[in-house]
């Protein structure tokens, strides 16, 4: 009986170590991001975007009448509670951060055009090419 207690008694210690060693969390919210609402660039950008409309239209693709019109529309759907540890983000906010990630992903699909249909020949020429200049019977491309 004594065996098996210090067995447990050992174990305990061990698991005890292990939980110490965890790496727990430091902060809840970093500082960086408890200054966004003074400091980031939505609160800076945006309301110096709304004073000139030119500006404003080419950040966003849109006149700013039809950024309010549009956030006034989907304000109901994407609204989120404020908890006692954080605020929700505004849907202001998250607008136009949709309407910048939209538009930054639209300019990378040009950078990445799709592959054109490949021919039974283009297979074969390739395959060929592979395996005299680097000695391979084939490649595996890699798409993710």
């Amino acid at each position: 009986m004594e065996g098996a207690r210090k067995k447990a008694v050992i174990a305990y210690a061990a698991i005890q170590a292990v939980k110490k060693k965890r790496n727990r969390r430091q902060l809840w919210v970093h500082p960086i991001n408890n200054n966004r609402l003074l400091q980031g660039e939505f609160y800076t950008l945006y309301e110096e975007l709304k004073a000139d409309h030119g500006k404003f239209f080419n950040y966003f693709r849109m006149s700013y009448p039809t950024f309010e019109e549009l956030v006034a529309r989907v304000t109901d759907d994407i609204k989120l509670q404020d908890t006692n540890m954080r605020p929700s983000i505004p849907p202001e906010e998250a607008v136009a951060l949709s309407i910048r990630w939209e538009h930054k992903w639209k300019g990378m699909r040009v950078l990445y055009p799709c592959v054109p249909t490949v021919s039974g020949s283009d297979v074969l020429q390739r395959s060929q090419y592979f395996h005299s200049e680097f000695n391979l019977l084939f490649t595996v491309q890699c798409s993710h």
